[in-house]
């Protein structure tokens, strides 16, 4: 005990007797309880980190998704100006309907919804045009998706980047 004084006074030349004195001490266990809270503590990091890092990984893939889709987009806007309907398809309004990565465009038949359809889940864009005749495309997630795992402007259905026409 007196050494524990000491390092307070600066008798002792090695500081690990302070540190030790706030080590608890289980006895000759000690050591299989530190490594069993260590695996306890790594445990429950893996338990917050693993889907946030999945919901992460979602939302990146929907962001490439989104600016893949870009090009559609445009077309549909295009034709609907020019013919002033809506196309009848993805392929009569110039838009191919495969994307690279396993992206699937469709076109729904009432008011030009367009689905962007991964292997992660569905994104919905909804055309509507605004006080000047641009087409503002407003995205949200769709089947497979959940909110979290879309990027932040399609989670609040708030035109998506480059919407208008």
């Amino acid at each position: 005990m007196h050494r524990l004084f000491g390092a307070f006074l600066g008798q002792i030349e090695h500081p690990t007797y302070f540190l030790a004195a706030f080590v608890p001490y289980f006895g000759r266990l000690g050591a299989g309880f530190g490594f069993l809270f260590l695996v306890y503590i790594i445990v429950v990091l893996a338990a917050i980190a693993v889907p946030a890092y999945h919901d992460y990984s979602v939302r990146a893939k929907m962001t490439a998704a989104i600016n893949g889709s870009q090009g559609a987009r445009d077309g549909l806007g295009t034709y609907y100006f020019a013919n002033q309907k809506v196309p009848e398809s993805l392929e009569s309004a110039g838009v191919t309907a495969e994307l690279a990565d396993g992206i699937h465009l469709s076109l729904g038949q009432e008011g030009m919804v367009l689905t962007v359809s991964t292997p992660q889940g569905d994104l919905i864009f909804t055309p509507s045009a605004d006080a000047r005749r641009q087409i503002i495309w407003s995205c949200t997630p769709g089947e497979g998706l959940k909110p979290t795992q879309v990027p932040p402007i399609c989670r609040s259905g708030a035109p998506a980047p480059g919407s208008n026409q």
